[in-house]
């Protein structure tokens, strides 16, 4: 067992972060995990690699967000433009 009275704020982050992604490994809750704790971009292009495309896999802060549908965005005077980056 692990003892998680001598950590602080940080170090419990962390460790439920990654007990998360060992626990929930295939349910498809790790990057809502990663959005949600604000941590998506390092991680994600920390781990790189290569689309089917062989080009290489760069998240951006547009990818943050979802880009609005354009039957939204025609059929609602009141959206302005649609998400940065989209």
């Amino acid at each position: 067992p692990i003892n998680i009275n001598n950590f602080n704020r940080d170090t419990f982050r962390s460790f439920v972060l990654e007990e998360r992604r060992r626990e929930l490994a295939l349910e498809g809750n790790r990057q809502w995990d990663l959005r949600r704790w604000g941590i998506y971009l390092p991680v994600m292009n920390a781990i790189g690699g290569l689309d089917a495309n062989n080009i290489n896999k760069t998240r951006q802060s547009r990818h943050l967000l979802w880009p609005l549908p354009l039957t939204e965005l025609d059929g609602n005077e009141a959206i302005k433009g649609n998400n940065p980056g989209w």
